[in-house]
């Protein structure tokens, strides 16, 4: 795996992962963890999985609550590079999830 193009985290109980960043739209994806503090070893090659076509209705015909379509300013504007403005709509859907969750708490309305 080339190292330049890659990102590393920890995770639970001392586990480490890299994951190799997005190149020209393609990206070899691996997880992995080292064993016992010395090799790479590799859980998941996601490279392997086999794509599944989605089948879900176009935009027009989705509710306002329904993820894809309460979603979709946001990856237009990841589309567009505008991350700024991504992260804008994402914290306003994500804050008025919350105000209608406490709403509906509120309401005692599961």
């Amino acid at each position: 795996m080339d190292e330049t193009n890659q990102v590393q985290a920890k995770g639970r109980e001392g586990m480490s992962f890299i994951l190799p960043t997005l190149i020209l739209f393609h990206m070899r994806c691996q997880i992995q963890k080292r064993a016992d503090g010395q090799e790479w070893k590799i859980l998941i090659d996601l490279d392997q999985l086999a794509l599944i076509p989605k089948d879900v209705r176009p935009l027009s015909e989705q509710d306002g609550h329904e993820s894809r379509k309460l979603w979709d300013p946001v990856t237009q504007l990841l589309l567009a590079k505008n991350w700024g403005s991504a992260t804008n709509q994402k914290q306003a859907i994500e804050q008025a999830q919350r105000d209608l969750s406490a709403k509906r708490k509120a309401e005692g309305v599961e």
